[in-house]
């Protein structure tokens, strides 16, 4: 049962309307501060709050918290730092069972009906980790009714991130589990760790940050080398291998957040704004972008989307700094004036923005570490980006056709209308189509969602097969079964001469999951589709790194 830790207060909203500094044009949106009262404190000092997440439809905080208002929290036995509160937008309650942790928590992750918390927190004595529970230092988890250990293993230092993806992993500062080496990110299946692949590399190899994008794990940090492809301080594990995000210099990178609405990668990492570049990168799936952010001293340090749109914390470096939030419609940028220093975590929770910091006011407000922001939905249509991509410029005609895989980045839009460039036309969100005359073809598609209509288009290059034409799905013996599939898949092909050759699994987003080298005469390979997440994926044959055929495979 949840002790109530206050008696049922009536919570007053202190509303202040204040004025938005923008750095490129003017724009008007109803915007307010919501204090949540009554104030937090450390002791005598004003909270410091570092972690927020969504539990059992109430808002959970942490943070070095000691009082609510006048009233004292009960002290562990086992010294604390701060304890674990619940917020459901009227009053604060504990969760008896999930406390006594001496340190920080920086993540929590759901994970097999248990509550995990990963952080730097230790038992101040003993070092023995959450109370007086052995192995829990670092990492532990709560079973609804007490904290317990993953396993008899604890990490060799701070544990930064959780994620799961029908997974549980973990990353941060540790190298070790125990007394063996995994580098510092690991899997956890409830019970065991498991080593992903080779391990993560560099100068000072930590996680700072992980998320899921496009079905796979990206981690970013101080990371130069993951399973011996030279990174540039992030990576993506999709189950089987890692693959780099293709080349792109990240100093770094300290936080991501997905925006689900263009499925967009947003990465930031600790360079200043310069003429060129300001520290906050946009990963489509295929290229990345920079989103210049003018006129400031400092690096973005905490990402959140919200109402479609991009919430970015920068780290304050100097007294009075005025741009300590922003917001970004998708066009322009706009600063969020009223706190008056860091900025920890955000969390959308009943519609409003939760910011958590080391600030004491938001606005003319004192708020103590934590304060909710609420920002209407934007009216115009700047937040949908969409995007057409292919998994090559440039495709070969082989036995008459070239079959080009086409991939829109908005998932949930309400309607997609593609326009080939040969009179060719379809309506699903990645369609294939086969082209049959060599020339430069510009493929459009039109999305509608929510009132607005954006067209996006990329140019497609179809040439002659040069010698190609032999490899046509029936000469080649192409076959790939069982399809659909709810595991893996097997491919059989029988390549004539000595071009070299190979086939390529990409995902249902289009990204490349694993290539296998072919040999010529009879090639039978086992792609572990297994591990692909539903939908339709592609697997394709290239000769001398031209796509010659390509075909769906839909996993269930």
């Amino acid at each position: 049962m949840v002790q109530t830790i206050m008696k049922k207060t009536i919570f007053t909203f202190y509303f202040s309307l204040f004025t938005f500094v923008m750095l490129s044009v003017v724009e008007a949106s109803a915007q307010v501060w919501k204090p949540l009262s009554p104030l937090l404190y450390a002791t005598s000092e004003p909270a410091e709050v570092y972690t927020l997440k969504v539990y059992n439809n109430k808002l959970l905080i942490y943070g070095n918290i000691m009082r609510i208002g006048n009233y004292m929290l009960p002290q562990p036995q086992f010294g604390s730092w701060g304890r674990p509160l619940t917020w459901d937008g009227i009053v604060y309650d504990s969760i008896p069972g999930l406390g006594n942790f001496y340190g920080v928590i920086y993540s929590f992750a759901e994970f097999n009906n248990k509550l995990y918390c990963g952080g730097n927190f230790n038992k101040i004595n003993n070092d023995i980790g959450v109370g007086n529970i052995p192995n829990t230092k670092y990492i532990a988890r709560f079973d609804g009714t007490n904290m317990e250990a993953l396993s008899n293993i604890t990490p060799s230092n701070d544990v930064k991130i959780l994620k799961t993806k029908n997974y549980l992993y973990v990353a941060g500062y540790f190298y070790f589990l125990g007394s063996t080496v995994y580098g510092p990110v690991a899997g956890y299946n409830g019970t065991n760790y498991s080593h992903l692949g080779v391990g993560v590399q560099g100068t000072n190899p930590a996680v700072y940050a992980m998320t899921e994008y496009n079905n796979e794990i990206i981690i970013s940090g101080g990371i130069d080398w993951v399973g011996g492809l030279y990174t540039n301080g992030i990576a993506a594990w999709s189950g089987t291998v890692w693959h780099k995000l293709k080349d792109e210099y990240l100093v770094t990178p300290n936080n991501m957040v997905v925006d689900t609405i263009n499925n967009f990668l947003y990465v930031s990492s600790q360079e200043y704004g310069t003429d060129t570049t300001s520290g906050l990168k946009r990963w489509d799936g295929y290229n990345w972008d920079d989103l210049h952010i003018p006129d400031t001293n400092s690096y973005p340090f905490k990402l959140c989307m919200y109402h479609k749109e991009l919430f970015a914390s920068l780290l304050v470096v100097e007294l009075n700094q005025d741009t300590i939030l922003l917001r970004y419609d998708g066009v322009s940028w706009y600063n969020i004036i009223g706190l008056n220093s860091d900025v920890r975590d955000m969390c959308v929770y009943n519609d409003d923005l939760y910011i958590a910091g080391y600030f004491n006011m938001a606005g003319a407000d004192s708020v103590n570490g934590i304060v909710a922001l609420h920002v209407e939905p934007p009216t115009g249509c700047n937040w949908l980006i969409p995007r057409v991509f292919a998994n090559s410029d440039t495709f070969y005609l082989g036995g008459g056709n070239a079959n080009v895989q086409l991939y829109n980045n908005n998932a949930y839009a309400q309607s997609w209308q593609w326009n080939f460039g040969d009179s060719g036309t379809d309506n699903v969100k990645d369609p294939i189509h086969s082209y049959t005359i060599a020339g430069n073809y510009t493929a459009i598609v039109t999305v509608t969602d929510s009132g607005c209509v954006k067209t996006a288009q990329k140019t497609i290059t179809i040439l002659n097969g040069n010698g190609l034409e032999e490899y046509t799905k029936e000469k080649l013996n192409f076959k790939v079964y069982p399809n659909p599939t709810t595991g893996n898949i097997t491919v059989e092909c029988t390549i004539p001469g000595k071009d070299k050759s190979e086939l390529r699994a990409f995902s249902s987003y289009g990204s490349l999951q694993e290539a296998y080298s072919l040999q010529p005469g009879y090639n039978k390979v086992e792609i572990p589709a297994g591990k692909w997440d539903s939908g339709v994926s592609i697997v394709g044959l290239y000769v001398n790194g031209k796509q010659i055929l390509a075909e769906k495979v839909v996993k269930n």
